[in-house]
């Protein structure tokens, strides 16, 4: 059953009774639930591609060469693109400025976009392709109601609570320590179980090799 963003500040009101009247500002609120499941899916997403994929068609814009697949437009919001295919065979990912780093099809990113390397797509006209990605959080409106519900699964909710729970005890300053203490070790274990979840979920997959993953800050120093 969907998840309201009302349940998680009533539940993370309810950890002390010192919360109420500090959720008085609704867009406060929903944007620390609409920060939080955010990071949620793309640190999910850093750990496997599998647990939040799917694969759709999509189709390009009508032009007969640098045509443009508009990701902002796909139902389930993208998080990271995993492969796209054009008649089953697969277009690559290049640099806008070293298009020449792999054979056609070619694609390159540009904002919310998928941009044609040349006419690599095909004859004029629109173009069909298929898109595997990981998918995010449908987002949620800073300016809406709590009426809006939340896409993390149900059973995981806490991991939208407790950081509600902890922003709200920070917001007092005459708080006791030992509440933070404690709601911070109920959240690292959560964390610990999302992240055993997220590892376990799929099983163990056959490679070949090792697939790229985008580097980290720490990587790129």
């Amino acid at each position: 059953m969907p998840v309201t963003c009302q349940t998680i500040v009533d539940r993370a009101v309810a950890f002390n009774t010192l919360n109420t009247g500090l959720t008085d500002s609704r867009s406060e609120m929903l944007s620390r639930i609409r920060a939080d499941q955010q990071a949620l899916f793309t640190g999910a997403t850093s750990i496997t591609r599998d647990r939040f994929k799917t694969t759709v068609s999509v189709t390009s814009t009508s032009d007969s060469s640098a045509r443009i697949i508009d990701l902002s437009a796909l139902a389930l919001p993208c998080e990271r693109v995993l492969r796209l295919t054009l008649n089953g065979e697969d277009v690559h990912q290049v640099d806008e400025t070293d298009p020449e780093a792999e054979y056609a099809p070619r694609y390159f990113v540009r904002g919310q976009s998928l941009v044609e390397v040349s006419n690599d797509w095909g004859a004029s006209g629109t173009a069909s392709l298929r898109l595997t990605y990981a998918y995010g959080p449908t987002d949620i409106d800073p300016s809406g109601l709590y009426t809006q519900t939340v896409t993390i699964p149900d059973q995981w909710i806490d991991l939208l609570v407790l950081p509600l729970a902890i922003y709200l005890a920070t917001k007092d300053p005459g708080r006791d320590p030992n509440e933070l203490t404690t709601l911070q070790a109920r959240l690292d274990e959560r964390q610990s179980a999302w992240l055993t979840y997220l590892n376990q979920y799929g099983g163990v997959s056959q490679r070949r090799f090792d697939l790229p993953a985008p580097r980290t800050t720490e990587q790129k120093r």
